[in-house]
């Protein structure tokens, strides 16, 4: 179930003048403007000796608004949204099928769209978080699973705090990481387990990504050392080199959590998918340490164990739907409840 924030609020009267300019909320095009005045301060509109401060006007470079005054006033738009997935999963197609022709792949439209996202998502918008738990034919699971592991890692590096130049490497990385996959899609798709021959086979996608990116010389080293590493593990257990710890690249580690999350909550030609709360609590008890513990604090921060769209049954034999995720319960989302405990549907969901 996908579920979108409206973000209205009540809104003073415009005049005739102003109603134009007014009618549509901040577009994510002009969100770079925003995004690039992280962690710069306001002037004052005052002196410390009360006197007005200087023109703002007149100082040519000042940011226009600062992020938080931009977040307040950004509106999600979830046909918006749905648009710039769509348009994110037909680039990915695209990439593939190159890819297999062994036709250039150029850097220009893939940066592009990366920013894009970023710009987004940097203003605090939930509806591609919720495009994200939508289904998709297993069949063609590729490009969404890469656009939907892009998603996700950059809201993951945004809630870590990272700067703009460390989520654009992160995007990058997390979009482009399983695109060698293309070269093993046969067995990829195949509807029963694999054989340890064809699993080993499958592990190779790790290689042909770095081969196929190897030509686009504008690619961060940073972005091509986390898809080498995406499917290395904390304990040791990845691969393709088995390393460790603190021999993981920063980058690997958070796509890592991404791509694990996506391709779980998703139905694959060989299994059907699983409850986003039950996947996070496996990844949670991992005994053997598998992902970076303050990364997975964070996605969990971020996610919610039930994520809004999901139902749940709560102890009084409920069903609800989850509305939000609590930060500081995340086992206790805010939830409508719409069936009772006979299972009949409510008149009203209730809180």
């Amino acid at each position: 179930p996908r579920q979108s924030e409206s973000g209205r609020g009540n809104q003073k009267p415009v005049t005739s003048n102003q109603k134009e300019e007014a009618a549509a909320p901040p577009q994510p095009e002009a969100a770079s403007t925003f995004a690039k005045t992280v962690g710069q301060k306001e002037q004052p509109a005052v002196s410390p000796r009360g006197e007005p401060a200087p023109d703002p006007a007149a100082r040519e470079n000042r940011p226009a608004m600062q992020i938080s005054l931009a977040m307040k006033e950004f509106e999600p738009d979830l046909g918006r949204s749905q648009e710039l997935y769509a348009k994110a999963v037909k680039l990915a197609q695209e990439l593939l099928k190159k890819t297999l022709a062994k036709q250039p792949i150029a850097f220009k439209e893939i940066k592009a769209l990366s920013d894009e996202f970023v710009n987004y998502l940097v203003l605090g918008d939930k509806t591609l978080l919720n495009l994200f738990y939508d289904n998709y034919d297993p069949q063609e699971y590729l490009p969404y699973h890469m656009v939907n592991v892009m998603i996700m890692s950059i809201s993951l590096g945004l809630g870590l705090r990272y700067n703009r130049s460390k989520v654009d490497e992160l995007s990058l990385g997390a979009f482009l990481n399983d695109i060698g996959t293309s070269e093993y899609l046969k067995l990829a798709l195949q509807p029963r387990q694999l054989s340890e021959g064809e699993y080993n086979q499958i592990k190779d996608h790790t290689s042909a990504s770095v081969m196929i990116l190897s030509s686009i010389k504008e690619l961060p080293e940073a972005v091509i050392q986390a898809i080498k590493e995406t499917h290395e593990r904390m304990d040791g257990q990845g691969y393709p080199r088995g390393i460790k710890g603190g021999e993981l690249s920063e980058y690997a580690r958070m796509i890592a959590i991404a791509d694990v999350y996506e391709a779980s909550v998703h139905s694959r030609v060989y299994r059907p998918k699983r409850s986003p709360h039950e996947v996070i609590k496996e990844m949670l008890s991992s005994t053997s340490g598998s992902f970076d513990g303050r990364a997975l604090k964070a996605f969990i921060n971020l996610i919610g164990i039930y994520p809004a769209g999901s139902y749940v049954e709560l102890n009084s034999a409920e069903i609800a739907k989850a509305i939000s995720s609590n930060d500081n319960f995340p086992l206790r989302p805010v939830v409508h409840i719409i069936f009772d405990s006979n299972r009949k549907r409510l008149n009203e969901p209730r809180l």
